[in-house]
C-alpha cells in the first residue's frame, strides 16, 4: 500500500548507509550515531539480519523502506517542539499500529489475489471484489493518517481545535 519506496531499496530493506543516503536526498541530515539512538529508544526498527551470497560474508542488517517516512516524521515532529517522549510516547504508537494494520492488510491481500487468479483465473468477479476492498482499506489508511496528522497539529497548537463535522 505505501507508495514511497526509496530508489535503493532491495526486496529485503535498505542498509543503514542506504537509509541516511535517502534521508540526505530529502534534504535533512541525521548521524548514524542518531539513527542508532532512535532504533534504542524505540522509534525505528530495528534491522534484520540478512545473510550475503558468498563463503565468509556474514549478514547485513537491513531496515525496512518505511524507517526513511519515519526519520523524517520525526525531524518535523522535533521541529515542530515536540520532545523525544511526546513523540515515543503519545505519536508513535499510532504510526507503528497504522504500520502494522497496513502489513497485514498487504499480506491478506495478495494472498487472497493469489489465490483468486489461481483458482478463478484474472477476470473473476471475484477479483473486482478483491480489488475494491483492497481500494477501500487503501482509502481507510489514508484517512487514519490524516486523523493522525490532525492530532499532531492540534497538540503542537497547544489550544483545542474548533469542533467540525466530516460527513460519512
Amino acid at each position: 500500500m505505501k507508495n514511497a519506496t526509496p530508489p535503493a531499496a532491495s526486496n529485503q530493506g535498505l542498509s543503514l548507509g542506504d537509509v541516511l543516503e535517502t534521508v540526505r536526498e530529502r534534504g535533512l541530515e541525521v548521524s548514524e550515531a542518531t539513527f542508532r539512538k532512535y532504533v534504542q529508544l524505540g522509534l525505528l526498527p530495528r534491522s534484520v539480519r540478512v545473510g550475503t551470497k558468498g563463503k565468509h560474508r556474514g549478514s547485513l542488517g537491513l531496515y525496512p523502506p518505511s524507517t526513511v517516512e519515519r526519520i523524517v516524521l520525526i525531524k518535523r515532529l522535533l521541529a515542530e517542539n515536540f520532545t523525544i517522549e511526546e513523540i515515543k510516547n503519545e505519536f508513535l504508537f499510532l504510526r507503528n499500529e497504522l504500520d502494522e494494520i497496513e502489513a497485514r492488510l498487504d499480506k491478506i491481500f495478495s494472498e487472497l489475489g493469489n489465490f483468486v487468479r489461481e483458482r478463478y483465473g484474472t477476470n473473476h468477479i471475484l477479483g473486482l471484489d478483491l480489488g475494491r476492498a483492497q481500494s477501500d482499506a487503501e482509502s481507510l489508511i489514508v484517512r487514519l493518517e490524516k486523523l493522525r496528522d490532525g492530532i499532531v497539529a492540534a497538540k503542537n497548537r497547544r489550544t483545542p481545535m474548533p469542533a467540525r463535522v466530516v460527513g460519512y
